[in-house]
């Protein structure tokens, strides 16, 4: 059995972009947990991702300037 993770736009508005301690946080604790997130294309999406991508992966997507935190 597979357990799927999955978040919404939420947990990354609140993190920040990449370079943010929480982002950071984040991933690592992603990384020592050996899980990864799914992350829906329509959040890919309001995240500024390319919608005509076949795959979506992360290293495409802006920082997150113009959020508000919150």
């Amino acid at each position: 059995m597979t357990t799927d993770y999955t978040a919404d736009t939420g947990v990354f508005v609140r993190c920040g972009g990449p370079d943010k301690n929480k982002f950071q946080r984040l991933r690592w604790a992603l990384r020592q947990a050996g899980v990864s997130l799914r992350i829906p294309q329509r959040v890919y999406e309001e995240l500024g991702g390319d919608p005509a991508a076949d795959e979506y992966p992360s290293g495409n997507i802006p920082d997150l300037d113009g959020f508000e935190e919150g």
